[in-house]
């Protein structure tokens, strides 16, 4: 435990010593100061001008992935998160470390199993990167499940919480005795897609100008995935463990999920202007059930369309974009949206591989982000 330390010490000390020098210059400019949060030695920079804003993008399902690399167990955040996530999930009956083993493909089968590894690595990821970016983020968007993070890393809701929800949203989803369903990727806009749906496949997600994931009944789906296919139009299935949120399909789930929810946001809290909400077209997002995280927010956030492009609009000129994600899938379609001038490190894990913003080798690679 203490050689795991030491590294994730020496680790960031070289990571933020070179940051610092390379960003500051010899000496930390006016106005800097070093705190201690949770034990970890954090550099806080006031400077205005000069900061790049980080944003994180958090994923949904079909990001699930127990590839986990070695050097990730060596982040002190990371394990710490991991442990704590055991012994919520353990509350809940799931074993989570079964499902971290590359072996297990159950994590593609059973929607509890998928939303426990995500939710948990998700958590554990973000932990980790607070503890090595000197700066907070400037904004969160969440793709679908992946708003739930959002309500973390805005303040709204605990490791606890987020690990329920998204627990209460699987096991609605597996005891609605919903039809099969399935979701995939197509290379189409929003509206000449729904110019072309078949019955029982639905419009879901606005990913980009010219991606969106469709939602239906699973015959359905396939029909049109390969009818796409012969027309030379991408078109790509997605991990959903053959159910279909984001559809009519999904409604019974979703008045499962709301019974489920009952008391586990006691306290509703205005989401923040980082906390980019997908969950509604702009024009709503006034209305009481998008303007705080509340348990009718993740009901709406399972069943409504997921306006993840027009979130993404938000995101400024020279930011930094990171897809806190166990498995990227948005790394095609972030480089499509985001201004030009955006840095994107997507993903954090690639394939079971740690991107280098998180190894010391990759220092510079990330220095000149900034």
């Amino acid at each position: 435990m203490q050689s795991a330390r030491n590294r994730f010490t020496g680790l960031r000390t070289t990571f933020q010593g070179q940051l610092r020098k390379t960003f500051f210059g010899s000496s930390v400019q006016s106005g800097a100061s070093l705190t201690r949060d949770i034990g970890i030695d954090r550099l806080s920079i006031k400077i205005q001008d000069r900061r790049r804003p980080l944003w994180f993008v958090f994923s949904g399902l079909g990001s699930q992935c127990n590839e986990v690399p070695k050097e990730l167990w060596s982040f002190e955040p990371f394990g710490n998160s991991i442990q704590e996530s055991r012994v919520t999930l353990r509350n809940l009956g799931i074993d989570l470390d079964p499902l971290l083993r590359r072996s297990n493909d159950l994590i593609f089968k059973d929607i509890r199993s998928a939303f426990a590894c995500s939710s948990s690595l998700q958590l554990a990821l973000y932990e980790t990167l607070r503890a090595t970016f000197v700066t907070e983020p400037s904004g969160f968007i969440g793709h679908s499940a992946g708003e739930v993070l959002c309500g973390y890393a805005d303040g709204c809701l605990t490791a606890e919480q987020v690990l329920v929800i998204s627990d209460m949203r699987g096991r609605a989803m597996h005891e609605g005795r919903l039809e099969q369903g399935a979701m995939a990727a197509v290379g189409m806009s929003w509206n000449d897609l729904q110019n072309q749906c078949p019955d029982n496949v639905y419009a879901a997600c606005n990913n980009a100008a010219e991606n969106v994931t469709v939602s239906g009944s699973l015959g359905p789906v396939l029909s049109f995935v390969e009818e796409l296919q012969r027309k030379g139009i991408f078109a790509k299935l997605v991990d959903s463990c053959n159910y279909s949120p984001h559809s009519p399909l999904a409604i019974p789930a979703g008045n499962l999920f709301r019974k489920y929810l009952e008391g586990v946001v006691p306290n509703e809290k205005a989401r923040s202007h980082k906390w980019v909400c997908t969950s509604a077209k702009e024009s709503n997002w006034n209305l009481r059930d998008v303007s705080h995280c509340s348990e009718e927010y993740f009901v709406r956030n399972f069943l409504e369309p997921v306006w993840f492009y027009e979130a993404t609009l938000h995101i400024p000129n020279n930011a930094v974009v990171v897809e806190v994600s166990p498995k990227s899938i948005f790394q095609g379609v972030l480089k499509q949206t985001v201004p030009k001038d955006c840095t994107n490190f997507v993903p954090v894990l690639r394939d079971g591989t740690l991107n280098p913003i998180l190894s010391s080798e990759g220092c510079s690679r990330l220095i000149s982000a900034f």
